[in-house]
């Protein structure tokens, strides 16, 4: 009884330790690999609905990834919570049907303090999760301004980003990237 209850134990700690997804009250992030076959459990778990008219064709956040890989047709999810909305994109290669980038996007929220929350909520939890502030670049141009941060380890690359222009900011999107 006592080896049954410690093995127990054990496997717990060790399948606590080793988290594939994350969340905090915006959305729930993927964080561990997945094909494509996964992503409709994962999408029920979450309330998201496939958008099969407005499908998303660019794949500009990955340039390098397109040399390595060909892609199969993104998946889009909409996700609904409370008055929040979040648009969430899969992009798997074609040959083995594994998931290489996952987009989370929020546009059109109603004002600027909306879409500047997510990105600081969202900035706080990656933070957390690597133990590290991000490598953060910030952009401005006449018509439009950009604050970028990059996080990584040995698997994955986290990358976010909120647009902006003088009303204030009007996207923000969070993008991981397996290596």
């Amino acid at each position: 009884m006592k080896q049954t209850t410690f093995l127990f134990i054990i496997f717990l700690f060790i399948g606590c330790s080793v988290s594939k997804e994350i969340h905090n009250e915006i959305s729930v992030f993927q964080l561990k690999r997945i094909k494509l076959k996964d992503i409709e459990k994962i999408e029920t778990e979450n309330n998201g609905i496939q958008d099969y008219e407005n499908p998303p064709t660019s794949q500009g956040y990955f340039s390098d990834l397109n040399e390595k890989y060909k892609f199969s047709q993104p998946k889009f999810y909409n996700r609904k919570q409370g008055s929040l909305k979040t648009e969430v994109t899969y992009y798997n290669s074609e040959k083995d049907s594994v998931v290489r980038l996952i987009s989370y996007a929020w546009d059109g929220l109603k004002n600027s303090d909306s879409i500047r929350s997510i990105y600081n909520q969202n900035e706080k939890i990656f933070t957390e999760y690597f133990k590290k502030n991000g490598t953060v670049k910030n952009i401005n141009e006449k018509t439009y301004w950009e604050d970028e941060i990059t996080w990584e380890n040995k698997k994955i690359t986290v990358f976010q980003f909120i647009l902006g222009d003088k009303k204030g900011a009007y996207r923000t999107r969070t993008i991981i990237r397996w290596k």
